[in-house]
């Protein structure tokens, strides 16, 4: 007898150069059809893609971002396809969370969230959001440490993922 497959989960970021509408498009689409000759439905395995964004914005105070260096180094299509997101910090990750939204209600991934997000910036998406995030990705440090944050996600239903576990109870 065939044993049931177990669904595999993906979990894929949107790096901070890729913020606002059409580049959020451009960078999960190019990982779904990255995925796609792997987790296939052909391939026999049931694949369930996570899209976070990974930071809300590039902060040029944090010693290995390098806003503008990296915005240069991109490729002539990606720059073409959507403004400069250090060009509007505060609103280009609103627009990523639009179009994680769309491809959500259109099925094209099993559910969004966020990662390295203060609670400025939570306290603004659950204003602006027409879904919810689905998960919430922090160090472990931060989930034990930030108790007021902890009580707004477990209050909205957030799924809370920790990152640098190890290294944050070493």
């Amino acid at each position: 007898p065939e044993l049931p497959v177990s669904p595999v989960h993906v979990v894929t970021k949107v790096w901070y150069t890729h913020l606002g509408y059409e580049r959020t498009s451009l960078s999960v689409k190019d990982s779904l059809s990255e995925f796609q000759s792997v987790l296939s439905p052909s391939s026999g395995v049931d694949a369930r893609v996570h899209v976070l964004l990974q930071y809300p914005y590039c902060d040029d105070s944090i010693s290995w971002q390098n806003c503008q260096k990296e915005e240069n180094s991109l490729d002539t299509h990606t720059k073409s396809i959507g403004p400069d997101p250090t060009l509007n910090k505060r609103g280009a990750w609103k627009e990523s969370w639009r179009a994680l939204e769309d491809m959500y209600s259109d099925h094209q991934i099993e559910s969004i969230g966020i990662s390295n997000f203060g609670s400025s910036e939570l306290n603004e998406l659950f204003d602006i959001a027409q879904v919810k995030p689905h998960i919430y990705q922090a160090s472990l440090r931060q989930v034990v440490l930030d108790t007021d944050l902890n009580d707004v996600l477990k209050r909205e239903g957030v799924h809370v993922q920790v990152y640098n576990a190890v290294q944050s109870i070493l």
